[in-house]
This record gives C-alpha cells, sequence and structure tokens, in this order.
C-alpha cells in the first residue's frame, strides 16, 4: 500500500467489541407526559352495552315509580355513565350543587347523589301539595326542605340498589353538604362509578348524578351484567318487582268512565241539569279504568251487593 492510498475513515466498520466514542451530540428535549394509572376499571363493550341497558331499565322503573309518588308526570332518562378518580368526580362539582351522602350497606364506603337545588326545591313544593314550580334563584335548602327530599333521594337509591342486588344492598342515607371542597367520603385516587340523569319534572330540566365508589358496587357492577329480558316476558318481569312499603299509604285516583253515543253540537249547548242521557247495551261492556290518568283496564259495569261496581276483564295493552 502506498502512504498516497488514505483510507476513507466513513468506510470503515467496526469490529464486534471495539470500543465506540460516545456520541456527544446534544439531545432533542422531548415533552414529559403524565400517565395516570388510576383509573384501573375498563368495562368491555359488551359490559358497556349491558350495564347501559340495565340502567335504562332502572330509569324507566323509576319514572314510574316518582310519576306515581309525586301524583305528576315525571321522566328521566341515562345520558352516560364512566368510570374515573374521585378527585376528578368531586373537581366537576359546581358550588351550586345539593350532596346527598349515603351507604349502600353498612360497611360500604359513602357514595354520593348529587342534585341542583332548584330541582331539589322543585321536589319540595311538589310534596308540599304545589305544583312543583322550579325556583329562579338557586339557594340552600333549609333542613325541613332536606328532610322531604330525602324522601325523593331515598326512592332513587332503594330503585338502582333493588334493581341491581335487591337482598345485596340495604341502603341508608348518612349526610348532607353543600360544598364539594369539604368532600371527605374518598381518597383522591378511588374508583369512582358515576352515573348521569337527566331528570323532566315540571319545568326543570335538570342533571342528577349516582356516584359510587367502585369497592362498594364491585359485587354487583363489576360481574356480568345480568341478561336484559325479551319484550314478550316484559309483563312478567315486571310482576316480580318487590312492593315498597313507603308507598302503603300512597292513595292513587280510580276512576271509570265510558262512552256514550255523539250528539250533535246543538244538543249538547242545550243540555241542561235534569235531562237524561241514554246509554247503549253495548256501552255497559266497554268501561275503561283509570289508575291516575293512565288506561290501565277494560271492564263492564254492573250491580253487586246492591251497589254499583265495575268488573275487571281485560288489562290495557302498553301504547
Amino acid at each position: 500500500m502506498n502512504g498516497t492510498d488514505l483510507i476513507d475513515s466513513g468506510s470503515i466498520t467496526a469490529f464486534p467489541g471495539a470500543a465506540v466514542a460516545p456520541d456527544t451530540r446534544p439531545r432533542e428535549a422531548r415533552p414529559a407526559r403524565r400517565l395516570d394509572f388510576r383509573n384501573k376499571v375498563a368495562f368491555s363493550e359488551r359490559h358497556q352495552r349491558m350495564l347501559r341497558q340495565e340502567h335504562d331499565d332502572f330509569a324507566n322503573s323509576l319514572a314510574a315509580l316518582l310519576s306515581i309518588f309525586l301524583r305528576t308526570e315525571f321522566g328521566l332518562q341515562v345520558t352516560s355513565m364512566e368510570t374515573a378518580p374521585f378527585e376528578q368526580f368531586a373537581s366537576s362539582l359546581t358550588q351550586a350543587s345539593h350532596l346527598v351522602l349515603f351507604k349502600t350497606d353498612t360497611a360500604a364506603p359513602t357514595s354520593i347523589f348529587e342534585i341542583s337545588p332548584r330541582l331539589a326545591l322543585s321536589f319540595v313544593d311538589r310534596l308540599l301539595g304545589g305544583p312543583g314550580k322550579a325556583q329562579d334563584a338557586a339557594r340552600e335548602l333549609t333542613s325541613i326542605e332536606v328532610s322531604l327530599l330525602e324522601q325523593v333521594v331515598q326512592l332513587f337509591i332503594n330503585e338502582w340498589c333493588n334493581h341491581w342486588a335487591k337482598d345485596r344492598f340495604k341502603p341508608t342515607i348518612v349526610g348532607h353538604e353543600t360544598n364539594p371542597l369539604f368532600l371527605r367520603t374518598s381518597s383522591p385516587e378511588t374508583t369512582t362509578f358515576i352515573l348521569h340523569l337527566e331528570v323532566t319534572f315540571g319545568e326543570c330540566v335538570e342533571q342528577v348524578h349516582l356516584a359510587f365508589p367502585y369497592p362498594a358496587v364491585e359485587s354487583a357492577v363489576g360481574e356480568a351484567a345480568p341478561p336484559a329480558a325479551p319484550s314478550s316476558t316484559g309483563a312478567q318481569r315486571g310482576s316480580t318487582i318487590a312492593w315498597r312499603p313507603e308507598l302503603d299509604s300512597i292513595e292513587v285516583p280510580l276512576s271509570a268512565e265510558w262512552q256514550i253515543n255523539n250528539c250533535p253540537a246543538r244538543e249538547v249547548a242545550a243540555l241542561n241539569v235534569g235531562d237524561v242521557l241514554y246509554l247503549e247495551e253495548a256501552t255497559v261492556e266497554e268501561v275503561i279504568v283509570r289508575v291516575s290518568a293512565l288506561e290501565k283496564f277494560s271492564g263492564r259495569l254492573g250491580i253487586q251487593n246492591n251497589r254499583r261496581a265495575v268488573q275487571i276483564t281485560s288489562l290495557q295493552q302498553a301504547a
């Protein structure tokens, strides 16, 4: 090899095990990423669908129950459900919230029912015999109003617990809070199962939230959700719902009605006290029995024990 034959350093291949000079070039700085491993519960898509179906059934059942209890139309639907750290849930609450603390069982962690004062006062107004009118300005509830509100909240949590585990849960209300900053019911990292519901009641369309520490409901929600009942057996499923003692003293209006012959408007305008309206024979066989404002049964008019009576002959099909 001649001295003029210089070796290009770029063509030199490093031998295995040979020492390599460290790379002293500055590396490009990467932004740090925050990873959160606290939300450990993840439901499969199938489990989420089953949970949603069960909670939709719960909402429908509770809406019917509260319609009877409040004697007025009541709408309830599930908007979403999720799991999140308790700290995240608590920070999402607004100062204008009324928080009801409850336990699904004596030894269970404390769960939370969150409701806006506006909706809470509408419930109170209805329970006191009013129309359930929404309050324009939200305010804190008095001790008497809190006691009245507990009747409605107890129905919410009873229905949820009975739907999932009738014999497993014994829900009780343990306290109230008005400032979410003072919530210390769970550690910040506790995984919380949160159910978001939309309530339509009178003039109010408001959100309520039920937040359960996951350990308190894991035995029910964490297991495979029970299969949804086929629509053809819906009536059978409804017949197995346990009766609640708190409904014993509620008076439900019953009425019977039937349709007479159509009359010209002139004759209707001329009706007066003492006039007689004749009934066709078939009319007494087509009596509609209403429970509150709902058509529930068909029947026929007759006499029993020297008293006018209606014999129920069939169940009205739901619309």
